[in-house]
């Protein structure tokens, strides 16, 4: 004989847990698993709250935690390709004061440029070469705060929306 079924009762702020895990980008699946519910029952949930002004504010929320991360990570990139700009500028000019020495030295023409090649060849990183990809991270950390500003305003104005109702 089939056991009946049992209808489980959870509270409210297991249903909060669950929709915050759904609205950060959980699938039903994981956070049915993390939490011990069934995908059913969260699927429901989600329906009956994906529309709610709440609902909304818990996914710009899990989206703005995500922009700033992406963005710490961004500064965190940026602050390594500018040490590495500065190496670079650094070494180049290392790199142009040996040559301007190699070129007064008493050697032959030939000589002098052998060693100006070898030492040309040194150049591992270009300061020039670093720059696109400088330019490229900024874009990128410009996007990311222009999100977090439109995710901010989405939120004021659910907020504002739920307060007048």
């Amino acid at each position: 004989m089939a056991r009946p079924r049992v209808q489980r009762k959870y509270d409210d702020q297991t249903k909060i847990e669950a929709l915050e895990l759904l609205a950060s980008g959980y699938s039903i699946r994981q956070a049915g698993s993390k939490l011990g519910i069934p995908p059913a029952t969260l699927q429901k949930w989600r329906t009956q709250n994906k529309d709610t002004p709440q609902y909304k504010i818990m996914q710009n929320q899990a989206r703005g935690v995500y922009l700033e991360g992406a963005f710490e990570i961004l500064q965190d990139a940026m602050a390594v390709l500018k040490r590495q700009f500065s190496r670079a500028k650094h070494d180049e000019q290392l790199l142009d004061l040996a040559i301007q020495k190699l070129a007064t030295a008493d050697m032959t023409k030939t000589e002098i440029n052998a060693a100006i090649k070898v030492i040309n060849d040194l150049r591992l990183i270009k300061p020039a070469d670093i720059m696109p990809v400088i330019n490229t991270l900024s874009d990128k950390m410009k996007t990311v705060a222009s999100k977090e500003r439109q995710i901010a305003d989405a939120t004021i104005g659910i907020v504002r929306l739920q307060d007048r109702q």
